[in-house]
C-alpha cells in the first residue's frame, strides 16, 4: 500500500527537504520509491518501524533504521520527523502512557528547530 502512495507521501514533505537535512521516517514501513525520492533530494533518510518484518526488509536493502532501543538514545538529531499514515494507529492502539512515551521519544529526537510533520 505504501508503495502506491509514495508520490503523495513524498509530496507532503518535499517543500521541507534540502541538501543536508536528516529525516526520520517514523512508522516507515518499507517503501523503496519514497526512500529513493527522499535520498535524491540530498536528505539523509533514517527509518523507524517496530515491525520485525519491515526491519528485515530495511536491513536486506541496506537502508539505515533505528530500533526502539536505539531511538530512545537519540537526542536532538533529526531536522524532520515524519509520520505518514501512523498517527491514527498511535491514537487507536496505544494507551495514554504508551502514547506519552512515544511522543516524548519523538520530541527528544527532534532538533529544537526541527519540524514534526504528520500526514494521514
Amino acid at each position: 500500500r505504501m508503495n502506491q502512495t509514495a508520490t503523495s507521501k513524498f509530496g507532503a514533505i518535499q517543500p521541507h527537504l534540502k541538501e543536508g537535512v536528516k529525516l526520520l521516517d517514523f512508522g516507515s514501513g518499507y517503501s523503496p520509491e519514497f526512500i529513493e525520492q527522499v535520498k535524491d533530494a540530498g536528505v539523509e533518510y533514517v527509518a523507524y518501524d517496530v515491525s520485525p518484518t519491515v526491519q528485515g526488509q530495511l536491513q536486506e536493502n541496506n537502508i539505515k533504521f533505528l530500533t526502539k532501543e536505539q531511538l530512545l538514545q537519540v537526542e536532538n538529531e533529526f531536522d524532520i520527523i515524519y509520520l505518514s499514515s501512523v498517527f491514527h494507529e498511535l491514537m487507536s492502539y496505544l494507551d495514554h502512557q504508551e502514547r506519552t512515551e512515544v511522543f516524548a521519544m519523538i520530541d527528544n529526537a527532534l532538533k529544537s528547530d526541527g519540524k514534526f510533520i504528520c500526514w494521514n
